[in-house]
Parts: C-alpha cells; sequence; structure tokens
C-alpha cells in the first residue's frame, strides 16, 4: 500500500494514508461561488505523482517539465516487496532525469545499480527501477522481451490516468497498442499471455515479410518474389566472376606514362609498314610482267620481212638482198635495244624493293620494340576506365548479395511463419 505522498514544493499538502479504503476528495466551503468547484484541486495531479514516481518517463506537456516547480523533489513511501521503501524523482532536473533516489535506504535487489551523480549522491537508474517494480508487483522477467508484459503497461491498469481511465475497460492509454491490450488482460485473468505474444511476434514477422516482398518487388527482380533465391546466385556468380576477372586485370595493370605516344608511333610505324609492302608487291608485279616481255621479244625473220612489204605493195627483186640485210640489222638493234631497257626497268624495280625491305625491316624492329614496352602495360585513362568498370561491377554483386539475402530471409521466413502458425493455432483455440 501506499503511506505517503510528499514533496519540497511548499505548497504541496503531503497526503497520509491508512490500511483500507481510501478516498481522495476537495473540500467545498459553505458559501463557496458556483465557479468555486472541486477541480483543480489537485486529484488528476496526485495519479500523475503517482506514475512519475512508479517509473512513468517524463511527458513533453507533463507537469513535471513545468519550470515553476524545477528541481523540486517529489517522494513516495509504498510497501514494495514486502518492505517498506520510500522513493524521491526531481521535477525537471537538468541531469539525472532518469535517476531514483532513495533517501532512506537503497533496495537490496538494486544495490548493484547504484550510481552517483555529480553531488556524491547515490542514485538507481530508471530502468533498473522499473525492472525492481516488475518483477516485485508482477513477478516479471528481469529483462521482457518484446511482446510480452511490462511494468509500466500493468500499472497504468492499477493507476489509470484521466485520458482512457473509463472510456474502455481493455485499454489504459489511447495510444495503448491492441497486442499490449491483448497481453495485459490475459495475464491479469490468468490466461496465457504467451500465446497472443508469440502471435504478435508471428503478426509482425508477416508485416516484415510482406516488407521485405514490396523492397524485393521494388528492385525489379523479379514479379513472383518467392523463390528467386536460385536465380540471383546464379546471377551473382556470374557477376562476381566478371568481378574477379577485372580485379586481376587491375593487379596484373602497369601504368606506362609514356603509353599514348608510343601508341601512336607503332600505329604511324604500322601505316608506314604496310604501304611500302604495297609499294614493294607493285614493282614485283612489274619485274615479273617485264621478265616475261623478255621471254617474248626476238628479231624477225627473212620470210616475215618479205611478207611485210609485200603488204605494203613493194616489191623486192633479187637484187635487194644487201637491204634485207640491212632491215634485219635494223631490227635485231631495236630488239637489243628494248630488251636492254626492259632488263634495266626489272633490275630497278627489284633494287626498289630490296631498298623497301630494308626500310620497313628497321621499322619492324621499332614496332617490335614498342609493342614489347606496351605489352602488359597501358595508360593512366584506360586504368581509370578499368577502375570505373570494376567498381560498377562490384556494387552490382554488392546489390545481388543484398538482394539474395532478403530473397532467402522471405523464404526462410516464410517457412517459419507457417510453422509458427500450426503450432500457436491449437494453443489459441484452447
Amino acid at each position: 500500500m501506499i503511506h505517503r505522498i510528499y514533496s519540497t514544493l511548499p505548497k504541496f499538502k503531503t497526503l497520509e494514508f491508512h490500511p483500507g479504503f481510501n478516498l481522495l476528495l476537495a473540500e467545498k466551503t459553505p458559501g463557496a461561488r458556483k465557479d468555486q468547484t472541486r477541480n483543480a484541486a489537485g486529484k488528476s495531479t496526485t495519479l500523475e505523482i503517482i506514475h512519475y514516481l512508479l517509473g512513468a518517463d517524463v511527458e513533453k506537456d507533463g507537469i513535471f517539465l513545468n519550470p515553476t516547480i524545477a528541481a523540486e523533489t517529489f517522494g513516495m513511501t509504498f510497501d514494495c516487496a514486502g518492505q517498506k521503501t520510500t522513493g524521491e524523482r526531481i521535477a525537471n532536473p537538468p541531469a539525472f532525469k532518469n535517476a531514483f533516489y532513495f533517501p532512506e535506504s537503497v533496495p537490496s535487489s538494486l544495490a548493484a545499480d547504484v550510481k552517483t551523480d555529480d553531488e556524491g549522491e547515490a542514485y538507481v537508474p530508471l530502468k533498473a527501477w522499473k525492472s525492481y517494480l516488475g518483477q516485485a508487483a508482477f513477478g516479471l522477467s528481469p529483462e521482457p522481451a518484446n511482446f510480452e508484459p511490462k511494468f509500466r503497461s500493468l500499472v497504468s491498469y492499477l493507476c489509470r490516468r484521466a485520458d482512457a481511465a473509463f472510456f474502455d475497460p481493455k485499454r489504459q492509454s489511447l495510444k495503448q497498442q491492441e497486442w499490449d491490450q491483448n497481453v495485459a488482460i490475459a495475464f491479469f485473468l490468468g490466461l496465457d499471455w504467451r500465446i497472443l505474444s508469440a502471435m504478435e511476434k508471428l503478426r509482425k514477422r508477416e508485416q516484415e515479410l510482406d516488407r521485405l516482398k514490396r523492397e524485393l518487388k521494388g528492385t525489379g527482380v523479379v514479379a513472383e518474389l518467392i523463390g528467386t533465391a536460385a536465380q540471383l546466385r546464379a546471377r551473382l556468380a556470374v557477376q562476381r566472376t566478371k568481378a574477379d576477372s577485372f580485379s586481376q586485370r587491375l593487379n596484373s595493370f602497369q601504368v606506362l606514362p609514356e603509353y599514348e605516344e608510343f601508341e601512336k608511333e607503332a600505329s604511324s610505324l604500322r601505316g608506314e609498314i604496310a604501304e611500302l609492302r604495297d609499294e614493294n608487291t607493285l614493282d614485283r608485279q612489274l619485274a615479273d610482267q617485264l621478265e616475261g616481255v623478255l621471254l617474248e621479244e626476238h628479231p624477225p625473220q627473212d620470210v616475215d620481212l618479205a611478207r611485210l612489204y609485200e603488204a605494203v605493195g613493194v616489191q623486192l627483186p633479187g637484187v635487194a638482198t644487201k637491204h634485207l640485210d640491212d632491215i634485219r640489222k635494223f631490227h635485231l638493234t631495236i630488239i637489243q635495244n628494248r630488251r636492254k631497257h626492259l632488263a634495266g626497268e626489272v633490275a630497278a624495280a627489284k633494287r626498289r624493293v630490296e631498298e623497301r625491305t630494308a626500310v620497313a625491316e628497321v621499322k619492324e624492329k621499332r614496332e617490335r620494340e614498342l609493342m614489347q614496352m606496351l605489352s602488359g602495360r597501358g595508360a593512366l585513362t584506360h586504368y581509370t576506365e578499368l577502375q570505373m568498370e570494376h567498381s560498377r561491377l562490384r556494387a552490382e554483386v554488392e546489390e545481388l548479395e543484398r538482394r539474395l539475402k532478403v530473397a532467402q530471409r522471405i523464404e526462410s521466413w516464410s517457412r517459419r511463419l507457417e510453422r509458427g502458425a500450426r503450432r500457436i493455432a491449437p494453443k489459441a483455440r484452447q
């Protein structure tokens, strides 16, 4: 029971309680005007003080943040865990707002949680105080898990506030969630609240599963969400292989500062060498043609000369034999001169081929040197491009890994939810 409620606030009237039924009334004296009602006499404030001393949080619009009562102490003496306990909290404290002080003695169960403030006074953190009250008043676990009964929720049924005190018997606050109502009512009625807690956990997991499905669907991976882990795993393997390949290329890549200049020179040399080869091909074809002509060149026979003169209507008497010999020598001289000229042309063509071949060999040697220097090396711009592509692949791998985890969680949670529902359903019916 509560024995006493007090405060250092000068105008506060200490409330003394006695065993049995206690009533808190506001007296209305004879002769009071109609506007002098029993309202604002402090009944609701007393309830707020009790909640405050039983570990309630400081609300933004609550009375304990009012600057007119800043640093004032409120205290209560009450029976807890079989012993009389006196505890205090400070209103609107500049520090240690979650501290609970014991002016007389700290309960032995809280000895390990005692701390000291800046002024050297011992206090217990509010979290430890609420844990102690939950164990002492309701037999709760020291640290209740999610969706389990908690001291602040249960005690609010026994000390109802004005906002929802009598509007709904199942709730102690307008903001109270439905699962908390169900668990608290089951606890007070002696029903197995653990079933309701397990059902709420399943419901939360279903909500999380729906959220994961929407998240996965939002990425545009597939339309059907369940059963996509295998597809994502296959895509992930392919992208990992690509990313690893780029990693190896980057690790073996050597930046050559003069890469672009050498590459331009090598490209120019390749063009010059190709041009020399084309010109050599033309000269070789010319030499082959001229050599073929040389083989076909021969002086005309006497019969041929005679026929030629007859064709032009010239008579050749026997006395003209001497003139034919002169003509024969003349033709022979022409043939010899032509053969000499063709042979010179062939020799010149072959000489040009040899000269170009020598120049091409020098250029080819320089090209090989350049290609050897360029082999295994590259320009900084190329290296930067490789890095960017590698970063893109790594980002895609990470995104696929995230999607795969989501898909695996969806599949795993779906199976667990199904098993959980089958397990809880008969218990809930009982």
